[in-house]
């Protein structure tokens, strides 16, 4: 049981990570369009 609490928490943690990924990729884009592989390393999170 407790492990399953574990992945669960590292899950909630991973949708914040991913947020704050695709965060970072949106900015990216607008900054310097080539810079996709940030989006890419998002959708790996998932």
């Amino acid at each position: 049981m407790r492990t399953f609490r574990r992945v669960k928490e590292k899950r909630c943690h991973a949708i914040t990570v991913e947020r704050a990924a695709d965060l970072a990729a949106d900015v990216a884009r607008l900054s310097d369009p080539d810079q996709h592989y940030l989006s890419a390393a998002s959708d790996r999170l998932d």
